[in-house]
């Protein structure tokens, strides 16, 4: 905490004298954890009324999760942090016209994001037509990368025709 105090001090000393804490947003939080519950009530003393209400939770996301196409850590981390901002702008005002302390607005959000969860990781179905065609490029001796390029189909789904 003195080191942050520090930090804080050396900038306004250097390069804005008008700097002050408008909030702080504890991150990393797991409520499990002994010290992250006492780092927590540390900050909630040190700066009175300046911490948000909203804490970021630590993700364990799975790190070897390959689908080929999709980083889904990547996109996971895009609407973690997405969700995070929303909510921490909330204490503040509304974000793009969206104010999550209103019912009808947070059933947009989790409608939207249902949405967004179905497109990306969906099982698609693919036509018989589609795997008719890579199923004669296969017989043609044309090769996997390219029935996989031509027809968007897994190369898994392509190896087993």
């Amino acid at each position: 905490m003195a080191k942050l105090m520090q930090i804080v001090s050396k900038v306004q000393q250097r390069l804005n004298t008008d700097l002050k804490i408008a909030g702080v947003l504890i991150t990393q939080y797991d409520g499990r954890k002994n010290l992250n519950k006492s780092v927590s009530e540390l900050v909630q003393e040190t700066f009175q009324g300046k911490v948000f209400n909203t804490h970021t939770q630590r993700h364990c996301a799975c790190r070897s999760a390959d689908t080929g196409t999709i980083d889904i850590v990547a996109i996971s981390a895009l609407i973690i942090g997405g969700i995070y901002y929303m909510i921490l702008h909330c204490e503040l005002s509304e974000f793009s016209g969206i104010n999550l302390n209103n019912e009808q607005d947070r059933e947009r959000m989790i409608k939207a994001i249902k949405y967004l969860a179905n497109i990306l990781f969906q099982t698609p179905s693919y036509g018989y037509s589609t795997i008719k065609i890579a199923s004669k490029m296969k017989k043609d001796n044309v090769a996997l990368e390219k029935i996989a390029e031509y027809t968007n189909l897994p190369m898994q789904i392509i190896k087993e025709l």
